[in-house]
């Protein structure tokens, strides 16, 4: 039967370095966040010229990628969302072989049932998770990059709504907005019945060698040192995080350490004890009394 792989979870929770990882595997092939394509809002498919693939390529270049967007862009918006999601599949296996295994970090709790419908590919998915303090200090920043931050640029951007986005970008509601999804995809991966495994973006920098093993027995897979070395050729990612083309980034497994010198995180740490327990539970359920206490 073939396989796909499908990372659920938060953006900005290290899905682009699994996936990397994972594409060090021969039969692993990352191929970036494939529903975001079908999102009519942002139209990626009639303006492949404006989307990069990992691969260097613009995706109107790219040798998998300008042909399967151009099937796609003919069925979109008239077929369904399983139907154009198996037509990016067939696409693939056609492709790369039927031996192949995509990895779709779209993230999106919404395909989680529709990834079960399809009777002869087995989905697997992988829930990947990152410390509330890490997380909540990463949106902040990328708030602040973008200029969608400051109450000047908020009042500028939104007018007299920008009070309602300034307690948006509070690391209380990041608390809350992180504990609420977590918990919601956690339900919705047990209602689909996919098989599922669940990984701490901490785990995965702090043991990579450990977390990939046990991804690789999950995935039945083989597991190969190549898998931590960042230098994977063979993936066509498209819609991931900036850092896969980013090459300092990507020389080794690196954690991203930006919370521990700032603080922001510290009050609502205190003030909602309930999403620390919780953190601590379900980001490092995997090396909990396992290194240590061996």
């Amino acid at each position: 039967m073939k396989q796909l792989v499908y990372i659920a979870g938060r953006g900005h929770s290290g899905s682009t370095l699994l996936d990397l990882m994972l594409g060090g595997h021969p039969r692993l092939i990352g191929v970036g966040e494939v529903f975001s394509l079908f999102d009519p809002a942002r139209n990626f498919l009639n303006r492949p010229a404006e989307v990069t693939c990992s691969c260097g390529k613009q995706m109107n270049e790219c040798e998998f990628w300008a042909p399967t967007t151009e099937i796609l862009r003919r069925a979109f918006p008239r077929e369904s969302l399983q139907q154009l999601y198996r037509l990016f599949l067939d696409s693939f296996y056609g492709h790369f072989g039927p031996a192949a295994i995509p990895v779709d970090i779209s993230k999106t709790d919404e395909p989680l049932s529709l990834l079960k419908s399809f009777d002869d590919v087995e989905t697997k998915a992988i829930l990947l998770i990152r410390d509330v303090r890490s997380w909540s200090v990463a949106m902040r920043d990328t708030a602040r990059r973008s200029r969608d931050f400051d109450a000047r640029d908020l009042a500028r951007k939104y007018g007299w709504k920008a009070g309602r986005h300034y307690i948006g970008r509070t690391s209380s509601k990041f608390f809350w907005h992180w504990y609420i999804l977590n918990r919601r995809t956690q339900h919705l991966l047990r209602e689909s019945g996919l098989p599922s495994v669940q990984v701490g973006y901490e785990e995965l920098c702090l043991y990579p060698d450990f977390i990939m093993k046990m991804i690789s027995d999950f995935l039945e897979v083989d597991y190969t040192p190549d898998m931590l070395a960042l230098t994977d050729i063979q993936s066509h990612v498209i819609l991931g995080n900036r850092m896969r083309s980013q090459q300092e980034k990507r020389r080794r497994v690196a954690y991203d350490d930006r919370w521990f010198y700032k603080l922001e995180w510290m009050l609502p740490a205190l003030v909602f004890p309930h999403i620390m327990r919780y953190n601590s539970v379900e980001v490092y359920r995997n090396i909990r009394d396992r290194i240590w206490n061996t």
